[in-house]
């Protein structure tokens, strides 16, 4: 059996036993991120060149031990809700460091309020908002059409995110 044969088949048996077992999430967030597939030097665990049965169930303990904090043998809630928030972290600050790099015009490592108002995009995003929420032309929108605005907000993107039904929005009053 080819060696690309014999890792895709030992792959799809740790993603299936990695499924089954209801870890998917925990275990990439073990790693930071989110369903990414492993690197093959990280799934190389013994260093020798090839991926093997031995390599990968010593590659899904050590995700799954990176994820047991307290080292029972078992997950909780707390320790799951542990990486979940790390990875949320991490995934933030790698975030904020980008957008700083792109929009710091001043590269003072901070943005000013001028340096986001002149990276909102073209023209004046309040104010088209403004024009296509404000239906009766009065120039100033009531909670209803904004609402509705708000609503209709949702439906486009549940069809963008292949969803049936935008998200909850909450309707004051």
């Amino acid at each position: 059996m080819k060696p690309t044969t014999v890792f895709a088949r030992s792959f799809m048996i740790l993603a299936a036993g990695t499924v089954a077992l209801g870890l998917t999430a925990p275990l990439a967030a073990a790693k930071g991120r989110m369903m990414t597939p492993p690197t093959f030097s990280e799934l190389d665990v013994n260093g020798d060149g090839a991926i093997d049965q031995g390599d990968l169930d010593a590659h899904a303990a050590a995700r799954f031990d990176a994820v047991d904090t307290d080292g029972n043998g078992a997950i909780s809630a707390a320790e799951m809700e542990a990486e979940m928030m790390q990875r949320a972290k991490d995934r933030n600050q790698d975030r904020a460091a980008r957008m700083i790099e792109r929009m710091d015009r001043n590269d003072d490592g901070a943005l000013d309020r001028s340096e986001l108002d002149g990276m909102r995009g073209k023209g004046d995003r309040g104010g088209r908002m403004l024009e296509r929420a404000d239906t009766d032309g009065n120039g100033s929108v009531s909670e209803a059409e904004y609402n509705a605005a708000m609503e209709k907000m949702a439906e486009r993107h549940g069809k963008r995110h292949g969803r049936d039904k935008g998200h909850r929005m909450h309707k004051g009053g």
